[in-house]
């Protein structure tokens, strides 16, 4: 019998002020994570015009990739250990719901669970991008 074991590793990178968490991609992981609420659409712009870590192609994450550092062990917030800054709320995600266009997905960070909601909505907002 065969086993395969995967590791993944996340790695948290200080870069001055900026703190960002690696894993297959590089999260936003600074104090603006739990100051910035935004609507879905400026929330879009907002990761779009981020600077962090000397980087400036942040995006808005979809639901799967913000979906990918929930914890269910952990709860109030259910975030893996590595994130230092999270709310209990509720983060964006770039994914629009397919049923109605002024609809889209987010994750809820105080249980891990996922929904969708008007765009118009403030809600907080955790950038990613590819590495």
């Amino acid at each position: 019998m065969k086993y395969i074991f995967i590791l993944f590793l996340m790695v948290s990178v200080v870069c001055g002020q900026d703190m960002v968490i690696q894993d297959k991609l590089e999260w936003q992981d600074d104090s603006k994570t739990t100051t910035i609420k935004r609507d879905w659409h400026l929330a879009n712009k907002h990761c779009k015009e981020l600077s962090l870590g000397g980087k400036s192609d942040w995006r808005l994450p979809s639901v799967s990739e913000l979906y990918s550092i929930i914890d269910v062990k952990n709860f109030e917030p259910a975030i893996k250990k590595e994130f230092k800054n999270c709310k209990n709320n509720y983060y964006w995600s770039i994914s629009e719901y397919a049923s109605d266009e002024n609809y889209a997905w987010y994750v809820y960070f105080g249980s891990g669970s996922m929904n969708r909601n008007s765009k118009s909505s403030d809600f907080f907002v955790r950038c990613v991008r590819d590495r």
